[in-house]
């Protein structure tokens, strides 16, 4: 479901919100150790967030989909700007993961 623009909240009893949070909307699928994350538009992501891949295949349940925000937190707050910058060049987000894996 997409969010869309109103005035006011609905006052009818069963409504429920959320925040809108800064990110990506992204599907994520697990099949064994395979594990794909896609735009809602159907754009693979994982090469721009290698780190959520590892995360998910991580997880004790070896078959699911997730239905999710991606976000970067800076600070206090979350970025838009960091996270289109990690969608325009997955070398640098790919080299990136890669360097923290090797401090940790």
């Amino acid at each position: 479901m997409e969010a869309r623009l109103v005035d006011d909240f609905p006052e009818d009893p069963g409504w429920q919100f959320e925040p809108k949070w800064d990110g990506f909307r992204c599907l994520a699928f697990r099949a064994g150790d395979r594990v794909e994350l896609r735009a809602k538009s159907g754009k693979p992501l994982a090469r721009y967030f290698p780190e959520m891949a590892v995360v998910l295949r991580r997880l004790k349940q070896s078959r699911f989909v997730l239905d999710g925000e991606l976000a970067i937190a800076l600070r206090e707050t979350f970025s838009f700007d960091a996270l289109q910058m990690r969608s325009t060049r997955p070398k640098a987000a790919s080299e990136s993961f890669r360097s923290r894996r090797r401090r940790s």
